[in-house]
């Protein structure tokens, strides 16, 4: 294996065991190659994490995703954040990988700059996210290994505001009320 893409992944795994610490999380999350967004989702109101929820509705099965200090204790109001159907993170997240594609050319130097630096693991994103943004089209709905590649962590705010942190640095806001 090349030093540099070692020290890339020893960052990388410290990165990850930081990550879990200021969350209180055991792992970075279940069945994260199919649900990528898992232990990803992070309360802007208390930082808690958002878990993932199934309401049964005699019409269909509806998919969000709550702070998970919301219902901890029955009957109990916990945090006062909201719900996020799942449809409309999935709709932020296209948004917010588009906003990166429109603005590539301009992010595009700091990228390069980011690459040829002396963080190993920035290094690494960085050229990641200028192979996958090089001749990329507009994506219509989620791709879901994509988000596995790209994203750190989403803010979930009041009011329909969703702040993405991609592993390159970049954040992108997305209101979901629009």
């Amino acid at each position: 294996m090349d030093e540099t893409l070692w020290k890339a992944a020893q960052l990388e795994m410290q990165r990850r065991e930081a990550y879990r610490e200021r969350y209180g999380l055991r792992t970075m999350g279940r069945y994260t190659d199919e649900q990528p967004f898992s232990n990803r989702v992070i309360c802007a109101v208390c930082g808690n994490v958002f878990w993932r929820r199934t309401w049964y509705r005699e019409y269909a099965d509806i998919k969000v995703w709550q702070c998970g200090k919301r219902y901890r204790e029955k009957g109990v109001a916990g945090c006062c954040s909201g719900n996020l159907h799942e449809k409309d993170l999935h709709k932020a997240f296209v948004r917010a990988w588009n906003e990166i594609l429109d603005g590539r050319d301009a992010r595009l130097p700091e990228w390069e700059k980011q690459a040829r630096g002396d963080d190993p693991l920035l290094a690494f994103r960085a050229r990641q996210t200028i192979e996958l943004t090089a001749d990329a089209c507009h994506m219509t709905r989620i791709d879901l290994r994509l988000v596995a590649r790209v994203l750190e962590h989403v803010d979930v705010h009041p009011a329909g505001l969703v702040s993405f942190h991609f592993l390159d640095g970049t954040q992108v806001d997305i209101n979901c009320g629009e």
